[in-house]
């Protein structure tokens, strides 16, 4: 949560264990009794100052594609526990994660919102098991360029479902039928998701009239590369 923030967005996760959750502050922060229970005031400002510059330096470079953050965590995860880094980010995302569970538990409107992303996006895995309920044989998905094959054209599939269901969408919601919406009181459609399964044949055939292009396909495979790009 502390990369994300860095990098300029936030991370909202829906944290399991949500009353074990404890808010952590600063040392010096005066706790009311009253949340006592709740608060845990153990966070070192004085360890973020010291490495503010290589915390910022770290987002940098996954921001600028010298590193990627999978690479940066990992490198910088609790197995590097007795770096000064790793102990800034951890105090640094400790503070993060409290202001997001304040924000979390004080707005409903914020709770749902995150809730129905996740849906949306657990919606989008329903489709692409639909699209692909198999599994790989032991030969296939050994080397990574079957794997960049099979997970592309599960990706492309997925994206052409979503992308025909849109326009479904849209063209009944909005078009010139009779169920057209007036332009305005439409907040509802942010419910509704595109990743619908019951209006898609998965067991029909697609084909695609290659041979009207064969002579320009193979133009292109025969052009010099300068000119290709």
């Amino acid at each position: 949560m502390a990369i994300s923030k860095l990098l300029g967005f936030s991370l909202c996760p829906r944290l399991a264990k949500l009353t074990e959750r404890k808010l952590y502050v600063p040392k010096s922060a005066k706790i009311p009794e009253g949340l006592s229970d709740m608060v845990v005031p153990t966070v070192s400002l004085k360890a973020i100052v010291e490495q503010w510059d290589n915390l910022v330096r770290l987002a940098s470079s996954i921001e600028t594609g010298h590193t990627s953050a999978t690479v940066a965590l990992a490198r910088y995860g609790s197995a590097s526990s007795d770096s000064p880094l790793y102990r800034a980010g951890v105090q640094l995302g400790r503070l993060v994660r409290s202001v997001y569970l304040c924000d979390y538990i004080g707005s409903e409107e914020l709770r749902r919102t995150i809730h129905r992303i996740l849906v949306h996006g657990e919606s989008v895995h329903t489709l692409q098991r639909a699209i692909y309920q198999g599994s790989f044989s032991k030969p296939r998905g050994q080397h990574e360029s079957e794997l960049v094959a099979a997970s592309g054209s599960l990706t492309l599939m997925t994206n052409l479902c979503l992308a025909w269901t849109s326009h479904r969408m849209q063209d009944i919601l909005f078009g010139d039928s009779v169920t057209a919406l007036p332009p305005t009181g439409t907040e509802w459609l942010s419910h509704v998701s595109p990743a619908h399964i019951s209006n898609i044949n998965f067991r029909g055939i697609f084909t695609f009239s290659v041979e009207k292009y064969a002579n320009w396909l193979f133009t292109a495979d025969k052009a010099p590369k300068s000119a290709a790009a």
